[in-house]
């Protein structure tokens, strides 16, 4: 019964995407208005996570941030319903690789590399360009969502245009193989680990947060290059990405000690990423929720505040 009532659902969905453009930032503006001023889609915890991390801005300044944050929010949901109907030319309009010469760089060495994003932009967008860019074949570290048919649409809708996913329960083991072969795996590392693990707490955004370090364990255990995805929203329906090298050389040989230090420059590439532009970060996200252990490892930069 799911195949088929599935089948139904996506082809109507196929359908809307098929219309133009500029229809679906009407209904973006439509789901604005339903997000911001009718349910009030989480908008506490979006506001609550803008007022600790901008102590610093005036109510009017934070509120502006705000409602720019939902009008992206909108924007981004619809455009991930928009990639199921898009057409590659327009993709790469929309989604400009500002340094297209790394990934024949990344190519011409044809070992496996990382690729650490976030919640930053189009996030969906950008994962797609990345498998149209190069003729590397790609994989994205996901944690599978709840509802049975967005879950059955997105890995759809990511696989369309080639590339596959990786479970982020086992994304070590998964990827350790993967890295030996001519691959590129895609971590979005600026979610919350779970709190079944010991945690790793650093310095983000002045707040003292819980954040995933495993990638930074993988890089350095097979020494392999690593790039941020640097990603800015330009104007409406319209992104940039940029692979930024990171110099993991520098961090080898690994070790626990330089696995957190290596997690802590993702880190602040990330934070610089989100103050250029705040409102294309998705703080609606309830990203504060873990207090340190006895367990967890701290940061140095937290551990030099402690005493």
């Amino acid at each position: 019964m799911f195949n088929l009532t599935f089948s139904i659902f996506y082809h109507i969905i196929y359908l809307i995407a098929c219309l133009p453009t500029r229809v679906w930032y009407f209904i973006s503006d439509f789901v604005f208005l339903i997000l911001f001023y009718g349910i009030k889609y989480r908008k506490k915890v979006a506001y609550d996570n803008l007022k600790r991390c901008f102590p610093e801005k005036e109510e009017a300044e934070l509120q502006r941030i705000l409602k720019a944050t939902f009008r992206h929010l909108s924007d981004v949901f619809v455009e991930f319903f928009r990639e199921i109907g898009i057409s590659e030319k327009e993709l790469k309009e929309r989604m400009t690789v500002m340094n297209p010469e790394v990934f024949r760089q990344i190519e011409a060495k044809g070992k496996g590399v990382l690729f650490l994003a976030s919640h930053y932009g189009n996030f969906e967008w950008m994962t797609t360009r990345t498998v149209t860019a190069t003729d590397m074949f790609c994989y994205g570290i996901y944690a599978p969502l709840k509802n049975r048919y967005l879950e059955t649409l997105a890995l759809k809708t990511r696989k369309r245009w080639g590339g596959d996913l990786l479970p982020a329960r086992n994304a070590i083991k998964n990827s350790l193989a993967k890295l030996d072969e001519r691959t590129i795996i895609g971590f979005v590392c600026d979610q919350t680990p779970s709190r079944r693990e010991v945690l790793y707490f650093t310095d983000f955004m002045g707040q003292v947060t819980a954040v995933h370090d495993r990638f930074a364990h993988l890089a350095l255990m097979k020494g392999a290059d690593v790039y941020f995805v640097k990603v800015n929203k330009i104007k409406r329906g319209y992104y940039t990405m940029e692979l930024i090298p990171l110099p993991v050389r520098d961090y080898l040989p690994y070790s626990p000690e330089s696995a957190c230090r290596f997690t802590d420059l993702y880190i602040r590439l990330l934070e610089d990423n989100i103050r250029e532009c705040p409102e294309y970060w998705l703080w609606t996200h309830r990203r504060w929720k873990h207090n340190p252990e006895e367990k967890d490892i701290l940061s140095e930069s937290l551990r030099k505040k402690a005493t």
